[in-house]
Order: C-alpha cells, then structure tokens, then sequence
C-alpha cells in the first residue's frame, strides 16, 4: 500500500492543506506529487523575491526560469498539472508581506 500525503511531511487528513490547494480541494498526494509541487513554489517564489537582483542577471533568472518549466512538466506526468498551474496563476500575484 502506499502512502498518501496531503503535502511535504503531512499524512491524509493531518494538518493544513498545501498553499496550492483550496481547502475544499484537498486531495491525497504521493510523496513524490507533494515533493515536486512544493518545489515548484519554491521555486516560483524564489523568483518574486528576487525579481530585482534577476534584473542584473539574466542567465540567472533564465536558468530559474527553466528549472520552473522543467518542474511544472513533472508536476503534469505525475497527474498534478492543475495544482501546479495553480502554482503558475501565483507567479504574478504580489507577495504577501
């Protein structure tokens, strides 16, 4: 049998949904579902916090760029591709501060 989480470290029905997920949505995720959608939005928010320093390198915002698509395609052969252009629509949102 294997084992179901709701996100990176939470088993089926403990704790709180993952960031990329309503909590009327909440499913059950693989680990390894979970590990790359929470890599995605690592990434992804790697990339708004540092939008000013990625300005004066672009190699370096491109590379991160491609790690994001490279992570959403995984995310999408895992079965998670909606979650994971959730992660996407995020992108362009303001931070919280």
């Amino acid at each position: 049998m294997q084992e179901q989480f709701t996100g990176m470290g939470h088993r089926s029905g403990v704790g709180s949904p993952p960031p990329f997920v309503s909590q009327s949505e909440v499913r059950a995720y693989t680990p390894l579902q979970a590990y790359f959608l929470y890599r995605l939005l690592r990434l992804v928010r790697l990339r708004q916090e540092s939008a000013e320093a990625l300005k004066q390198e672009p190699w370096l915002r491109r590379a991160l760029d491609k790690a994001i698509y490279s992570t959403f395609l995984d995310c999408a052969e895992l079965g998670v591709g909606a979650e994971a252009r959730l992660v996407l629509g995020q992108r362009n949102a303001p931070s919280p501060s």
